[in-house]
């Protein structure tokens, strides 16, 4: 995982984020989730290609986070972007958010954390193929 300033966010978010007919995409208000009053935002992208892609590249953030030193307890704001083809289908994507769900129902927080998703479809990539890049947001007010 990466630290982000504001600048490099709002570039990474430029980069991913595209307005397709397919596409599923954060308004203002989901993006001021994960860059309001942080004092940490960290990135990571993961990818993997086969029949439990989304899942298998959500389960490889938690462990991430614990090897960098990170408590996941602290994580007050989780947007997760997957670009994947357009017949990919959108259960799995449910399925593997729901491991970051769980995980916070796993946690003590003092406030529960906003987890949101979204997603760009680009038929070029195999069907069976994810992308996901992962924005985490820390605040000291936590």
């Amino acid at each position: 995982m990466k630290i982000l300033s504001k600048e490099e966010l709002k570039i990474e978010l430029d980069n991913i984020l595209t307005y397709g007919v397919n596409d599923i995409n954060p308004d203002a208000e989901d993006i001021s989730l994960i860059t309001k009053d942080k004092d940490l935002v960290l990135m990571g992208t993961y990818e993997n290609s086969s029949a439990k892609t989304a899942h298998k590249v959500i389960s490889s953030i938690i462990p991430d986070f614990e090897k960098n030193g990170l408590s996941f307890a602290d994580v007050n704001a989780i947007f997760v972007h997957f670009q994947i083809n357009t017949d990919y289908n959108l259960r799995n994507i449910e399925d593997a958010m729901k491991i970051i769900y769980n995980k916070c129902d796993a946690v003590y927080f003092t406030e529960e954390p906003d987890v949101m998703f979204s997603t760009s479809c680009d038929d070029s990539l195999d069907i069976d193929y994810v992308k996901a890049t992962v924005f985490v947001g820390y605040s000291k007010k936590s």
